[in-house]
């Protein structure tokens, strides 16, 4: 069964994809234009 994020952990995430480390993952994936905010929103939909 899949737990449901807390709420700490969906606004460090959504912190992170707004904010990204320099030479993260995140980073490299803004710099290349993917819209990561669209990928929160679909977290915060799953249980």
């Amino acid at each position: 069964m899949i737990e449901k994020l807390s709420e700490q952990r969906l606004r460090k995430i959504h912190r992170l994809t707004l904010n990204p480390r320099p030479g993260s993952k995140v980073a490299t994936a803004t710099e290349f234009g993917i819209d990561l905010t669209l990928t929160f929103g679909q977290l915060k939909k799953t249980p």
